[in-house]
């Protein structure tokens, strides 16, 4: 069953191995297409890695956010009775 879960992302990765293991073969739109996707699967994978730190790790990474202004819009709320999330 869980084969079968994972069928659709087996086909994708094969068909992104091929794109890129023989470019030329599928053109260069299909190549385009699957470094595209490629590039965009690093990102989400690394940027859901990051904000899991910023959220979930020691307060020496909150204080990392504080710093960093972009990240604020994803600190976790703070767990103090009385603290408001401007604290």
């Amino acid at each position: 069953m869980a084969l079968l879960k994972a069928l659709p992302e087996l086909i994708s990765a094969a068909l992104l191995l091929a794109i890129w293991a023989e470019p030329l073969r599928f053109g260069l739109e299909w190549f385009k297409s699957g470094v595209l996707a490629l590039l965009l699967e690093f990102f989400v994978v690394h940027a859901s890695g990051f904000m899991g730190v910023l959220m979930y790790d020691a307060p020496s990474s909150r204080a990392l956010s504080w710093r960093s202004g972009r990240a604020r819009l994803f600190r976790a709320p703070s767990s103090r009775p009385g603290a408001h999330a401007g604290a």
